[in-house]
């Protein structure tokens, strides 16, 4: 089982649309932009060529996609981490020591072959681009959205790009998979020099090999990532250190940890928990940031009660649907509100929503489902930021020392 396995419904875009549409007829989930008035230049949604006879090619193409994908992925060799046993790894995978209710492969037939999803827009949404500066004060943190889990994180003259994609799809392949639906709110040309890449796991939407080599080629950042995954990239000709849970690295001028989180990893049909995944915990003069990656709900106060006060937290809210499927690997808007009260977050910038098509709910459904959890949880949607693509957040390290004042 792995992110091949998105595929199933974005074989020929030109030709097959999701069964989810097909069952629904002319029925389409349309956000309800009103909730975030930053959000009313999205492309309404207009399912088209809905056609029974569609189902019949989309099963075809499945059973193909997989034997091909299984033919490329034996022919490959791989390169894993073969270290010591631990408490997360067992000598041949990882996994995560609190819970280890992973779904199987026949979980993920059940969902491809059962789901009920939601349309999304065939077409592509661009914004105002931002043109980031080439630094900023040393007692600020900016946060600068791109698209799905690529921030532009800067601090003093550090800059630090996380899972950085601006590939037009989530894919082994360009021509068939996830295809993103807006285009990245930064421009490739427009990045200042980039410092540090962090590689939360091995995921395509978060690991793109495309645009990794663009970024060594252009400023040869350090790469950072979990343990495995450096052999894997490696082989692409990319360099990168690997990191076990808890641990740290001084670079500068900052602190950077590879902390647990639940998920789990895998790029082929065949490499399901070879390589470690994780989040970063970055500590500057600024004040201190989490980057979640990608994670299910777990208990975050653990973090709060190690780093105290988070100045800011990137926190995934999309991908949740359905939640007998997608709840051990990702937390949906509920939850991601209850993480951000968790790690103490003076500010949470929402990431992982309305770019690439990976699981059942609209497009519109996150921002619609956090604005209830929000009034749910007493938090304020000043504090938990909704961005759009090349948004950007300014959080001075005074105000991160206020609050500590208040309490």
């Amino acid at each position: 089982m792995a992110e091949l396995f998105f595929l199933f419904r974005y074989h020929n875009d030109k030709l097959i649309y999701n069964i989810g549409a097909i069952k629904k007829s002319q029925k389409a989930v349309i956000a309800d932009d009103s909730l975030n008035e930053k959000l009313r230049n999205f492309s309404a949604l207009q399912p088209t060529r809905q056609n029974n006879e569609y189902i019949n090619m989309k099963l075809t193409i499945v059973i193909f996609t997989i034997l091909i994908a299984a033919g490329i992925t034996m022919t490959r060799t791989h390169c894993y981490y073969t270290g010591k046993k631990s408490g997360h790894f067992d000598g041949t995978k990882f996994f995560n020591p609190w819970n280890r209710d992973e779904k199987s492969f026949f979980d993920v037939l059940k969902w491809k072959f059962t789901r009920d999803e939601e349309p999304w827009p065939d077409t592509i949404s661009s914004f105002p681009k931002h043109h980031p500066q080439e630094s900023v004060d040393s007692g600020h943190w900016r946060a600068s959205f791109v698209t799905h889990a690529t921030v532009l994180l800067q601090t003093g003259k550090v800059n630090i790009l996380t899972d950085p994609i601006w590939s037009e799809r989530a894919s082994p392949m360009q021509w068939a998979g996830p295809k993103r639906t807006h285009e990245p709110g930064i421009d490739f040309d427009h990045l200042p020099a980039v410092d540090i890449v962090l590689i939360s796991h091995s995921h395509y939407d978060h690991l793109d090999i495309p645009t990794l080599r663009k970024l060594r080629d252009r400023f040869n950042p350090e790469i950072y990532c979990g343990l495995g995954l450096d052999a894997y990239l490696k082989k692409y000709g990319i360099p990168a250190v690997a990191m076990d849970w808890k641990q740290s690295v001084n670079t500068h001028g900052i602190t950077i940890t590879f902390q647990p989180v639940q998920h789990w990893s895998g790029r082929t049909l065949f490499d399901r928990n070879k390589t470690l995944w994780g989040g970063f915990v970055i500590e500057s003069p600024a004040g201190t940031v989490f980057f979640a990656g990608d994670t299910g709900y777990m208990d975050f106060k653990p973090l709060a009660q190690q780093y105290g006060a988070f100045a800011l937290a990137l926190l995934p809210i999309g991908a949740y649907e359905p939640r007998w499927f997608m709840k051990y690997s990702h937390m949906n808007p509920e939850e991601a509100v209850q993480a951000h009260l968790d790690l103490n977050a003076k500010y949470s910038m929402a990431i992982h929503f309305r770019t690439f098509q990976l699981s059942d709910e609209a497009i519109g459904r996150p921002e619609k489902d956090m604005e209830t959890a929000l009034k749910k949880l007493s938090v304020s949607n000043q504090r938990f930021i909704i961005p759009v693509p090349g948004e950007s957040l300014l959080i001075p390290s005074d105000d991160l020392a206020k609050q500590k004042e208040i309490e």
